[in-house]
């Protein structure tokens, strides 16, 4: 069988002070940053855009966003729901 996952599109968490977290990214770990808006920045990591989510100042939730590839995205949810995984939000293409 194929596997469902070909790869990591993207991955993102979110910040509390999205200028300071670019300024680390840039001047400490020495990251390009690729795309910017007022809310957002993202940067190449060996091929994998990681992506800063601003906050607006409120403390940012525990977790980081992991944005999967796939060849068939609705077949694979239902795949994955037939085997009782739960999403907590809306899938999308």
């Amino acid at each position: 069988m194929e596997p469902m996952i070909t790869g990591v599109a993207d991955v993102y968490y979110a910040v509390q002070d999205k200028k300071r977290a670019v300024v680390f990214n840039r001047n400490v770990l020495n990251l390009a940053v690729t795309e910017e808006s007022d809310h957002w920045s993202a940067m190449n990591v060996g091929g994998l855009r990681v992506g800063l989510d601003s906050t607006d100042g409120k403390p940012p939730p525990e977790r980081a966003i992991l944005i999967l590839k796939t060849t068939d995205i609705r077949a694979d949810v239902k795949t994955l729901r037939d085997k009782g995984v739960n999403f907590v939000g809306e899938i999308g293409d």
